[in-house]
């Protein structure tokens, strides 16, 4: 975990940047961010959340320092590996104490081009920017597999999904973000009834790991599905109720034709009770993983800071200080 030093001075925006095992990618990343905010008229706090990496990229970090007068760089190490969304939500509870009024959100790893920035600051009037890394070369599969993801996404929320963490939020979003424990950072922001925004900002040259994506994708779709737990869990409730409704008029209807009528009972129906009746058994068994899924969502702490402490805790000694290093 990183030293802290409360002379730091609050700088204007505070960059939290979540990393995993990328010790090769990490300086490239933070070379390019100098490069694109030395120039800008403002100060940046970088907040590095490295995820437990068991690679040199917390050495990497350790042993480096921005040239740049207006860029401080503070590198968090994570006891354990707790997945990105979670680095995230740590990387928050961190930059909440720096009293900033935007806090962008990106990778570390180089899938998030820097160059967006400028643009992101830009834009004062909104609660939260999320930025559209736009088309990218993709494997065939995994454009099929996120495109049907995107489809039952809104389907179920009735709302757009966007890939990627990119973003940019308001003081007032990181206060509401931070109030509670969340599984997946952007769906959380679906679910927060905020003044938001997009951006879209086509990265040149973009290269995509397909298996990483995949990964990546598999994560998402869950972590989704937990955040949006209400939601989902009505809608496969509302789903149980009807097909066990149509099941039981098929059975009544069946008995009638059976016991009232001197036809048969066609075959049709039959093949039409076993198709509702299976549709039941799947709609209740979805409802039953989503109640569990809710619950260990629930049960969970998090890195949350309390509203009533942030004024005291905002005075102590609660800021990473930069590490120093020979300059490059």
């Amino acid at each position: 975990m990183a030293n802290y030093n409360s002379n730091f001075r609050a700088p204007d925006v505070a960059i939290i940047a979540p990393i995993f095992n990328a010790a090769d990618e990490v300086l490239l990343f933070l070379d390019q961010l100098e490069d694109c905010l030395k120039e800008l008229p403002a100060s940046f706090t970088v907040l590095v959340i490295d995820d437990a990496s068991v690679d040199a990229t917390f050495s990497h970090l350790k042993n480096f320092q921005f040239t740049a007068s207006n860029v401080h760089l503070h590198a968090v190490h994570m006891p354990f590996h707790c997945g990105m969304h979670e680095a995230i939500a740590r990387g928050l509870t961190v930059a909440r104490q720096l009293k900033c009024q935007r806090y962008i959100i990106m990778k570390a790893n180089g899938d998030d081009d820097p160059q967006a920035i400028p643009e992101l600051i830009r834009i004062k009037d909104k609660d939260a920017v999320i930025v559209d890394r736009g088309p990218r070369t993709e494997n065939l599969l995994f454009w099929l597999a996120y495109r049907m993801y995107q489809f039952l996404f809104r389907l179920f929320t009735s709302r757009e999904l966007i890939s990627g963490v990119y973003s940019m939020i308001s003081r007032r979003t990181l206060v509401q973000l931070t109030q509670s424990s969340f599984i997946h950072y952007t769906a959380r922001l679906y679910k927060l009834k905020l003044r938001g925004g997009k951006i879209h900002f086509e990265r040149k040259g973009q290269k995509t790991s397909f298996q990483r994506e995949w990964k990546q994708l598999f994560r998402d779709s869950i972590g989704s599905y937990m955040e949006f737990g209400e939601e989902m869990l009505s809608i496969f409730l509302k789903l149980s109720l009807t097909f066990g409704f149509l099941l039981f008029a098929g059975a009544l209807v069946s008995v009638y034709i059976h016991f009232f009528t001197p036809q048969s009972i066609p075959v049709w129906s039959m093949i039409t009770m076993v198709g509702f009746l299976s549709a039941l058994i799947l709609s209740i068994g979805v409802f039953g993983v989503g109640v569990s899924l809710l619950h260990k969502v629930r049960s969970r702490t998090g890195f949350t800071v309390s509203i009533k402490k942030e004024s005291s805790e905002a005075q102590s000694d609660v800021l990473p200080t930069p590490r120093r290093a020979p300059i490059r």
